[in-house]
């Protein structure tokens, strides 16, 4: 990710109707510069917050981040390539660095991360999806949260791919959010 994917954030929001302004792209792109880039939860929270200022809006900031930045990164992470690896987004490049031009080059000359480029940003953009919903103790209530968004993760993660678009799986994890609310009113009342 980088600041141009910031602006490009910004406008699909924008286009997916949550209220960004220019000043809060610059903004998003300013606070950016100075966050630790390689700690995607930093990245999400700190964007998360200047971009969206209703709650109403983070189902829609947490698809675009998820599925359209993440999810997407990875499918295009590496080209079948016969000569060697290219990689074109954050993660290609750690990969790259933490497991060495070789494996990579013989992963992607043999195929191996073009096959399993779909399975792979699945479980692993669900999973941090997932675990930014983590409630911060160790108790079976939080991990019941990690796990049930984890799997909503990756049915939301398998509609973006299916469609080819995001506004499926943003209408999904509203409802998804808003049955979680009703029922907790409803429980919660009782």
């Amino acid at each position: 990710m980088n600041e141009n994917d910031v602006v490009l954030l910004g406008r699909a929001l924008r286009e997916h109707g949550v209220a960004v302004t220019p000043a809060e792209v610059v903004a998003a792109v300013a606070a950016f510069a100075v966050i630790d880039q390689a700690d995607r939860e930093e990245v999400f929270l700190s964007l998360r917050s200047v971009f969206t200022a209703r709650i109403d809006d983070f189902p829609i900031f947490e698809e675009l981040f998820f599925r359209g930045l993440v999810f997407g990164a990875f499918l295009k992470n590496f080209v079948r390539d016969r000569d060697r690896a290219k990689p074109q987004s954050l993660f290609g490049e750690w990969v790259m660095a933490h497991l060495g031009r070789t494996w990579a080059a013989w992963a992607s000359y043999r195929g191996f991360l073009y096959r399993w480029r779909l399975p792979l940003a699945v479980v692993i953009s669900s999973l941090m999806f997932g675990l930014l919903h983590f409630q911060g103790s160790n108790t079976f209530g939080s991990w019941f949260v990690v796990g049930t968004t984890t799997v909503i993760g990756m049915v939301l993660a398998v509609i973006r791919y299916r469609t080819g678009r995001l506004g499926m799986a943003i209408c999904t994890h509203v409802l998804f959010n808003t049955s979680g609310l009703v029922l907790a009113l409803i429980f919660n009342g009782s």
